[in-house]
Order: C-alpha cells, then structure tokens, then sequence
C-alpha cells in the first residue's frame, strides 16, 4: 500500500450494532398526507310534504287527463316538495327513500316545463348574460328546420331507462311530446334516426349515449334541462367520467336534477361540480330502507343456502326477488333452483335485451315466482306487489343494501327483506358495517369465542376472585358453549347457550371424531417395530402344489449389491 494513501475510519456510530444477518432498518420519515377533501353540508330545504291533488298544481290539462288515466289523484311527499321547485327553475338534489315516487316527481315537472314553452319560465332567476345565452338556446331548439332535443334523462341500466320511459308515454299520452330510449343491447339504427330527427326527450345510458356522440348522432347543443336518476348507481358502476363528458358537450346555461335514494359524499361532491345554486330536498332518512320492511337475517353455511330457499320457495306467499353478487352465481342459482321445481328466471348484464325484457315481464306478470339477479335490479326496477327479497349473498356496502331490499315495501306497502349469512363471512368487516346499519338487533350481537377463550374456558378457576376476567360475556354455538360450560364453574351469566345442536354441529363433531380416530392410528402404525428388510422377503400368496417352489435372489447388506448364487 502506498504512504501516500490516506486511511479514513468510517464515522462512530452511536446506539447498539445490529446483529449480524439483520438488516438495519431504514428511517422512518413521516410525511403530512394530505387531508380528504371536505364535501360541504347540505341543509335542507324546507317544504311542504303534505299530500295534494295534481289539480291544485295548474298543470296543463293534457298532463292532467293522463295523470288521471294512470289512476293517481295526490302526490306523494317527494312529489309535493320537487314539483313546485322544478317549476320554478331551480336547480336540485332531491334524496327520498325508494318507492316514493321520485321518477314521477320529475316527469311531471320536466313535461309541464315541455308544453309551457321550456326555458321561459326560469328567466327571472338567471343573470341578464346567462338570460340571453338561454334566449339563443331556445331559439336553437325551436328551430323548425334542424330541431334539436331539449330534455337529458340519464339513467344507470337499460332497465331504470326502459321504466322511465314508459312513465313519460303514460303521462304525456294525449300530448305531442315526444320520446326516444338510447341505450345497449340493441341495434342502433332505431337510435340514430330519433336521435337525428330532434326527439323532444332523451331517455339514454351514459355508455350508448357516448357511441352515439363519436359517430355524431346525437347533439347535445340544444339541452336546456339534464336530469340524473340514481347518480350513485352510475358513479359505481365508472360512468362518471363519460357522464362528466356528455355534460362538457352541453350548455353550461342549463336546469340541472339531480335524484337519488343514497346520497354518499362523493356524490354530493360531484353534484355540486354540475349544478348551480342548489336546492337541497330530503324527504325520509338518507340512505335508509323504508320503515314499512322488516328485516331478517339467517345464520347459515353455504351448503345449507340452497336447501334453505328451497324449503321456502315451494309454496311463495307473492313475488320473490333473490339476489346474487355474480353473474355466474346468479345462473348456478337459477339452475338449482329450477332442478327442484321452483318457476325461476336469472337477469344479469350478460343477458341480452330480449332475454332481459322477458324477465323482467314474465315475473311481473307472474309467469315466474322468483327472479334470481344481480345489482342490476337493484335499481329502478318497479314491480309491484314483491313480497320478499333475499340477499343470498351479502351486498358490498350499505347503500347496496337499502336499494336492494328497496324493491319491496313500494308506496308504503308492507314488505320483507331477508339477508343469507355465511358463518365464515359474519365476522368480516364489510357485514359488520351493515349488519350495524340495517339488520335487527338479535343478529348485531352476535359474536364467536375465539381460540384463546376457549383455551382459557377449557381450564377452571382455581381463584374465584379472578373468574371476571377467564371468561367474557359472549355468545358460542350450542355444542361449544355445552362443553363449555360443562368445565366451568357454576356461573350463569358467563356464557350463554344459543338454540339446539343443529346438523352441522353433529356432523363437525363426526369429523373431528374421525379425524382423531386417524391420528391413532398413525400412531399405532408408528410404534410397531420396523421390518427387516435385509433377510429373504416371502410373499403372501399361496404356494404352487404341484411344480416347484421358486426361489428369489436375495442380496447382501454390504456395499457390494450384486446378485449371490441361488439357493
């Protein structure tokens, strides 16, 4: 080594060295994350939710005959508080319970708007520039040679959109308004021709509607009122960036209506990116069922799912909606359903429009008693007179729950909601959420001994000073909390004995009977002396009478392996 060289230490390190073979850990640095953005709290508006007759609304007489026709004579309390509102030219967040009506709240305001010369009517609450730019868009959409749509009804699912439809041609039957349905599954030629000719409504899905704008079919430059039905459906389902694409294609001078029966804050957040100076209407608790449910929750394996539903569909008090996380699982279902003599259909997105369309009509015409589904009915479908929906799966979150069992207890009807829960899945964070929100109360406290209490359980108190703390309050099956029990002290309210040992129980117990049945005898076959295999082997088979007995090669237990002589 050179003098030259100069020889540095590396720098004294304070603390213990780390053991050799252990990495050293890396600084932690911690960094400020940022904060949530803030949705703003919406307050209410306040108004009158109080039924009245449509004819105390001065609507158009032609409204009115259909309205007639359809057989309502009073509105219901959302209808009561967004009419008068929608009329007046506001902009709204309307939030309600499902079966209340909330499709008919703006379907009657939208097509009074419609007769009544559109845009007119809201010029007194708009600035002079954004009066004039209205002005232009009106006379744009009144343009007789190139007219264009005035009205955007946006909806989740071919369905919601198929429903609404049908609620406009009903209402608007002895009027000259028009109408066109854009959504998927079906041909498009139908679409672009209403699309091209200016229908005065359009009723679309965010996907389609985008299909038609790149192949400009569909002019949005003459829209003067949107509406959103379940905006929350579409934010889950990824349609907002294409809804947030529809809306740039639009005038920014618009009437915005937004509808929901769930109102999470992302969609408050995102609602208020479209709408100007809202009206904020709630009618009912936000993102709750109906009170006219009743809730139940089930407590079974998955193999005891099916012998469950069959026992109970075979004779259905009314309509049974069933539904399923997956399209695969809704069709497995349906299959087994039928195979045991149940009338059954299954709807999911995989199906086409036609298959869909007879679904939906075959079980409200009562051609099927149950109609196996995924989230896609849980939205919009109107069906009167469902008597019972069952999750035979858990929903993913709360708000799919409410929509799920809103299907039934419609218009205050009495209705029932019965929710399958797999003993595996109960503990799981996500059934917790809901199981806290929306089932009963006997099924929220139910919880399993863990295997460090039942080790604890196992051993009895010798101190009985310290018995508080060996073994909590908590509820066990009823084989467990038999055994249980058995090794404990006299204490009543230790644990407490939940039903009769059911059949899984028995047959667990068999197993684990069996189970360590095997073990012995491994055990057994363990201890039993080891064969040796270095004298002359002897097969168990009988031996020849009248040849010869063979004789076999034996080797040696040396090194050197090669045959010896024959005996």
């Amino acid at each position: 080594m050179n003098s030259n060289t100069t020889h540095r230490r590396p720098p004294q390190r304070h603390g213990r060295r780390p053991p050799r073979g252990h990495a050293r850990r890396a600084p932690q640095h911690h960094f400020s994350r940022p904060a949530p953005p803030q949705t703003p709290a919406l307050e209410a508006t306040p108004c009158e939710t109080a039924p009245v007759a449509f004819a105390s609304l001065n609507l158009d007489a032609r409204l009115l005959e259909g309205i007639r026709d359809l057989g309502f004579s009073e509105t219901r309390p959302i209808q009561t508080a967004v009419i008068p509102l929608a009329l007046a030219g506001h902009d709204l967040i309307a939030c309600a319970e499902t079966g209340t009506g909330k499709t008919a709240a703006f379907v009657v305001p939208m097509l009074q708007w419609l007769l009544q010369g559109g845009v007119g009517s809201r010029l007194h609450s708009l600035p002079t520039e954004s009066a004039d730019s209205a002005n232009s868009v009106a006379d744009s959409a009144n343009d007789s040679r190139h007219p264009k749509s005035r009205v955007l009804v946006l909806a989740p699912t071919r369905e919601l959109a198929v429903q609404i439809e049908d609620e406009i041609h009903g209402v608007s039957y002895h009027t000259t308004v028009t109408s066109a349905a854009v959504y998927g599954g079906v041909e498009m030629g139908g679409q672009e021709r209403a699309l091209r000719a200016g229908v005065d409504i359009i009723l679309a899905t965010p996907g389609r509607l985008i299909d038609h704008m790149r192949q400009q079919n569909a002019d949005l430059s003459g829209i003067e009122l949107l509406v959103l039905d379940e905006a929350d459906r579409m934010m889950d389902m990824g349609f907002w960036p294409d809804v947030r694409r529809i809306i740039a294609a639009m005038p920014s001078v618009r009437q915005t209506l937004l509808f929901s029966a769930t109102m999470p804050d992302e969609v408050v957040r995102f609602a208020l990116e479209i709408v100007r100076e809202p009206k904020y209407v709630q009618v009912g608790q936000r993102s709750a069922p109906p009170r006219s449910i009743t809730h139940q929750a089930v407590v079974l394996s998955n193999g005891q799912k099916i012998e469950w539903l069959v026992k109970h569909l075979r004779r259905p008090v009314g309509p049974v909606l069933i539904f399923s996380r997956t399209k695969i699982g809704a069709d497995r279902l349906a299959r087994q359903l039928a195979a045991a003599g149940v009338r059954c259909i299954a709807l999911h997105a995989d199906r086409t429009m036609d298959q869909r369309r007879q679904a939906v009509e075959g079980f409200r015409g009562g051609k099927y008693k149950v109609l196996v589904a995924t989230d896609i009915a849980a939205r919009g479908l109107d069906i009167d007179g469902i008597h019972t929906v069952i999750n035979y799966e858990l929903p993913d979150s709360p708000d799919s729950y409410v929509h799920r069992v809103g299907r039934t207890g419609r218009a205050d009807e009495v209705g029932r909601a019965v929710t399958l829960v797999a003993r595996r899945r109960s503990s799981r964070m996500g059934s917790r959420c809901l199981i806290r929100s929306h089932l009963p109360q006997p099924f929220r406290g139910r919880r399993r001994l863990s295997r460090s209490t039942h080790r604890r359980c196992r051993q009895p108190c010798r101190d009985s000073s310290r018995a508080a703390g060996v073994a909590r309050p908590k509820t066990a099956p009823s084989v467990a909390a038999t055994a249980t029990c058995s090794r404990l002290p006299a204490r009543p309210g230790s644990i407490r004995r939940r039903g009769v040992p059911t059949a899984r129980s028995t047959s667990s117990a068999a197993r684990r009977k069996s189970a360590a049945q095997r073990i012995i005898d491994i055990r057994a076959e363990q201890a039993r002396p080891l064969r040796d295999y270095s004298a002359p082997t002897r097969r168990d088979r009988p031996q020849p009478t009248d040849q010869a007995r063979p004789t076999y090669p034996t080797y040696q237990t040396s090194l050197d392996l090669r045959p010896s002589s024959r005996v």
